[in-house]
């Protein structure tokens, strides 16, 4: 009661004024007013919460902010997050480009703050009423077009991975098998795991250079070293392994025909064959398909599995040079392995995502 009389008092509205429902004739008009509203909102939560935030109340404001100026069902994604520095702030904001493709639209900005520059890239479509929507936004920490490694980091990968690289032997606590990971149609009872467990094609990956990498696709692309052994190039069938509707597992058949016998860790040349999970996700793929790669491309790929959460193929540079699987149940570290048939030849890639394991004695983890 004592802040609404001091609002009358002052004339300072309880609640910001809302914004009025114009048409904006370029998408770079809408994207302006969205940042001002959208701030405008922010202003009024840090003026009236403090620390002591409502997240409800600033649902309900980010909400009238995504409504005025994105498509139906469609945000900003900023509701659930409120911090003491924006998101986005009209007087540190600058367009950096703009392109229109007919109906299809997108705006870069880049907002300059005290640490480091923020980027946001906007797509928008130009609705039967002439408006202009904004229908995605992502934020990005590099430039939108920059390419996720430059050309001398790219070459630098080519070296790392070779024909002829040796092949050393997994961790001493594994004793995982590839054929008993991948026997679907089949059950199983255990006092913490019980379901049927399925198995199925999921695609072909195409790998042009043989320089493959494993990787969180969530991660930045600065530290990433590629599989030091080459893959066999081609087109190859790559499937999963299912169990409580969750991954299992996911290989790619370099010989669908050729029985893998022994298996060597997938190593990088400084790695173990263990690989990190942050973001819930882990790719293989051709790292050919980086040389090209943008960081808005990147975000692009990522946010079009994570939209499905399924294991599919994706495009970086071609279609199908990349595949990504959901981990298992979630984020850890996983282990990646050749599979060898009896004449020493490559005809498989796998990670286990330790899901169909038991633990003997000795910490020892074999399949089930």
């Amino acid at each position: 009661m004592m802040k609404k009389l001091f609002d009358l008092l002052t004339g300072k509205p309880s609640t910001p004024a809302p914004a009025s429902a114009t048409i904006a004739p370029t998408p770079e008009a809408r994207v302006r007013a969205f940042i001002q509203h959208w701030h405008r909102q922010w202003t009024h939560a840090r003026e009236t919460m403090g620390d002591d935030v409502d997240f409800g109340r600033w649902h309900s404001l980010v909400s009238e902010a995504d409504q005025a100026h994105f498509d139906k069902d469609c945000g900003s994604g900023t509701s659930d997050a409120y911090g003491s520095d924006p998101d986005f702030d009209p007087a540190t904001t600058e367009v950096i480009g703009q392109r229109i493709d007919g109906t299809q639209a997108q705006v870069h900005t880049r907002r300059n703050g005290a640490a480091s520059a923020r980027y946001h890239v906007y797509d928008l479509r130009h609705d039967a009423n002439g408006d202009w929507r904004i229908s995605q936004v992502f934020t990005l920490f590099d430039p939108p077009t920059a390419p996720v490694i430059n050309a001398a980091r790219y070459a630098e990968l080519g070296t790392l991975s070779t024909a002829d690289a040796p092949l050393a032997a997994p961790n001493d606590d594994l004793a995982l098998d590839e054929n008993l990971l991948f026997r679907g149609d089949r059950r199983i009872e255990q006092d913490d795991l019980r379901g049927q467990i399925t198995q199925q094609v999921i695609g072909e990956i195409d790998i042009r250079s043989g320089v493959l990498a494993i990787s969180d696709f969530g991660y930045g692309f600065d530290d990433l070293q590629p599989l030091a052994r080459r893959a066999p190039l081609g087109r190859h069938p790559v499937e999963t392994v299912m169990v409580d509707r969750r991954v299992a597992g996911i290989r790619i058949r370099f010989d669908p025909h050729r029985r893998a016998v022994t298996w060597k860790a997938a190593r990088t040349q400084q790695g173990t064959g263990i690989y990190g999970v942050d973001a819930g996700n882990l790719a293989i793929f051709d790292v050919s398909g980086l040389q090209t790669l943008s960081h808005i491309a990147q975000e692009r790929c990522f946010r079009q599995w994570s939209g499905a959460g399924i294991a599919r193929t994706l495009a970086l540079a071609h279609p199908d040079d990349c595949v990504i699987t959901p981990s298992g149940y979630g984020d850890g570290a996983y282990p990646a392995f050749w599979g060898l048939d009896d004449s020493g030849a490559l005809v498989s890639l796998y990670v286990d995502f330790m899901i169909l394991i038991e633990e003997r004695d000795a910490g020892r983890y074999v399949s089930l």
